[in-house]
């Protein structure tokens, strides 16, 4: 398999794994106070723009050519790791993870 393919399942992987905690931090959220609740759809809107950014991400490599992808190839992997992280990030706060 090539490295774009290989990261193109990984980067899907980690989109569904965010989309299914998400999913579930809105379902705490929903028994949270009132306080709680906005502080926590804010952070969850925060999820959500990152995981559509990645999404788009993952199309432009998708239709990149070899030559492209491997130009690119370690600006998209950085790129991720940054947005991994941050994603993370709010996940732990929002779960109190810290």
């Amino acid at each position: 398999m090539k490295d774009r393919e290989l990261y193109q399942e990984q980067v899907r992987a980690q989109l569904n794994e965010w989309k299914a905690q998400i999913d579930l931090l809105r379902a705490k959220a929903a028994t949270a106070s009132v306080e709680a609740q906005q502080k926590a759809n804010e952070r969850i809107k925060a999820l959500e723009n990152n995981a559509e950014e990645a999404e788009a991400k993952l199309a432009e490599i998708a239709d990149m050519d070899d030559n492209a992808w491997k130009t690119i190839e370690r600006e998209a992997h950085s790129a991720w790791e940054s947005l991994k992280s941050g994603v993370d990030d709010i996940l732990d706060t929002i779960t109190g993870e810290d």
